[in-house]
């Protein structure tokens, strides 16, 4: 049995980030009921903060085209994965990711964009575009009309290949095959109508920033001689919070940037802003910038509550970038911090082939058997049983 040719796929799920927030959301929770400080409110996706006056409309003409895989009528059940299991919430964390469906319809998702089915049947296919860069390839004469929501714009597709790019700035539509049509009274005369190798981009009213309060400064004191008082020093800007929180993780990195960078503000961060920042680099396609505040909540900050989830986070983008003797490492330090159950299985699945892709055989055997007797059914059990026959006992 060989190895999964990426072992980030360990962890990397389609469900994944939707549990690692709920767990990470429990953690902070719980921590601020012990500390007696109010909780935060939740981080939101990306968008939900654009203006809602900015209403569009993109309706989708396909050009004449002979069926790829048409359906039968007498199978108008949900659309499913190549796998046979049912769409769910999508993210692509640090590389790209695509999804096939049934009807040879196809999903392509960049590094950082998140795709959730709202409706799944024989009539339609709804999908929610968080954010991010995804291309949508729809098999033409198929019997469900599909929508694509991103929340001031919504795509209704019949059979056509199209590109949305969702920011909280702009949206941005390319169109490859098939024909669109964009209306609303952002567009340009109302309406517009683009045929293939056609685009368009729509610029979005942005939430006014909330302006930091003033700085109080002490009243001049007249004395002789005159002294020479210092310049107060401001507190860091917090705007890219602002930005992080509800999900305008692009906007916020290139506010952290102005600022002197990720790692710079995580130089001085307190352990729960550590987590934000590195969601701030990973979902804005930075995945290399993260690294610094997972790092750092991590070996400064071990008793935070956070700590494990950082240290699954940091296994997850050490392996996306083909660092497997250091994803190893991260997760071994994430067992170590005390892994939450829910992950136990994957992580320590994940240790095993991350030892392997590194060349360690015998660390590789020891994790794959330790897994195997915590876990009878673990991720890519059958891998791990090669793995544990390798080494010595």
């Amino acid at each position: 049995m060989s190895l999964p040719e990426r072992i980030g796929d360990v962890l990397e799920r389609a469900d994944d980030e939707p549990r690692v927030r709920a767990a990470w959301e429990g953690t902070r929770a719980r921590v601020a009921a012990r500390e007696g400080r109010p909780r935060r409110a939740p981080i939101v996706a990306a968008g939900i903060a654009v203006a809602a006056a900015a209403v569009l409309a993109l309706v989708v003409v396909p050009r004449a085209a002979t069926p790829v895989a048409e359906e039968r009528p007498d199978a108008p059940g949900p659309l499913r994965l190549d796998d046979g299991a049912l769409p769910i919430a999508t993210e692509a964390i640090a590389s790209p990711r695509a999804l096939v469906l049934s009807d040879r319809s196809r999903i392509e998702l960049a590094p950082g964009a998140r795709v959730v089915p709202r409706a799944n049947d024989g009539a339609q296919l709804g999908l929610a575009l968080e954010r991010g860069r995804a291309r949508f390839e729809v098999t033409p004469g198929g019997p469900r009309a599909w929508t694509i929501d991103c929340g001031p714009v919504q795509v209704r597709v019949v059979g056509t290949a199209f590109v949305i790019d969702r920011s909280d700035a702009r949206i941005r539509v390319d169109v490859e095959r098939g024909r669109v049509r964009v209306e609303g009274d952002v567009v340009p005369d109302g309406a517009r109508v683009l045929d293939a190798g056609a685009s368009i981009e729509v610029a979005l009213a942005r939430p006014i920033e909330p302006t930091p309060p003033p700085i109080a400064t002490e009243p001049e004191i007249v004395a002789a001689p005159p002294r020479v008082r210092a310049p107060i020093a401001r507190a860091p800007s917090r705007a890219w919070r602002a930005m992080a929180e509800r999900g305008a993780h692009r906007d916020a990195y290139d506010a952290l940037a102005a600022e002197g960078g990720v790692a710079a503000t995580a130089s001085r961060a307190a352990p729960d802003d550590l987590m934000l920042l590195a969601d701030v680099a990973r979902l804005s396609g930075h995945p290399e910038d993260a690294v610094p505040p997972l790092e750092r909540l991590i070996g400064a900050h071990p008793d935070a509550a956070e700590a494990p989830l950082a240290a699954i986070t940091l296994a997850r983008i050490e392996l996306s970038l083909e660092r497997p003797a250091r994803g190893a490492r991260a997760y071994e330090r994430a067992i170590e911090l005390g892994v939450p159950r829910v992950f136990d299985a994957e992580v320590r699945a994940g240790l095993a082939l991350a030892r392997a892709r590194a060349g360690d055989v015998e660390g590789a055997a020891s994790a794959a058997r330790e897994c195997l007797a915590r876990h009878p059914s673990p991720p890519h059990a059958d891998a791990l049983r090669a793995l544990a026959e390798r080494g010595p006992r």
